[in-house]
């Protein structure tokens, strides 16, 4: 990225953008990720009550189970991601957490929610930890750094977009 022209237009907006390569890869795959999240986060515990007929607390024990199996695969993934190769690794998981996420329409009793959320939660734990080395392996010293700081902004836009995506939804009930 340079230091934004002054003015408008589409030079300030080209400005914007991460280099082509990589750096866009990351961006755009983190503003379709987060903006998916951002729409599934807040209505999915209002889909599995009351579509699904899970109680709060079966939702709240899947949740519960996902997030610690989720915590103990980023390990486990991040070696894979040493072995195989970071890129590969995270566009598997990225697939992996396509999958999953489609999933959760096929679920209809706890166990089906607890493993769907359990393997969601696996490929995007273990997509963040290649992902840290896909990053690493993108740019050295500033260049990494600013890459950084632009995938953190695309992340809150993609959550926010997603968010209000939702509210939609919310809003027609």
């Amino acid at each position: 990225m340079t230091d934004l022209p002054s003015g408008r237009g589409p030079g300030r907006i080209r400005a914007l953008l991460p280099e082509r390569g990589a750096p866009r890869a990351l961006a755009l795959s983190t503003l379709v990720g987060q903006t998916g999240s951002g729409l599934l986060l807040p209505v999915s515990a209002l889909f599995f009550t009351r579509s699904v007929g899970l109680s709060a607390a079966q939702v709240g024990v899947g949740l519960a189970v996902a997030g610690l199996t989720g915590l103990a695969a980023a390990v486990p993934a991040g070696r894979l991601a040493d072995r195989f190769g970071a890129r590969g690794t995270y566009a598997t998981a990225l697939a992996g957490q396509a999958v999953a996420t489609a999933s959760f329409a096929l679920v209809h009793s706890l166990w089906a929610f607890i493993a769907v959320t359990c393997a969601a939660a696996v490929a995007e734990r273990g997509g963040a930890a290649a992902r840290g080395a896909v990053i690493s392996g993108v740019g050295v010293g500033e260049a990494r750094v600013r890459l950084r700081a632009l995938l953190k902004s695309v992340t809150n836009a993609g959550l926010s977009i997603g968010t209000a995506l939702a509210a939609f939804a919310l809003a027609a009930d």
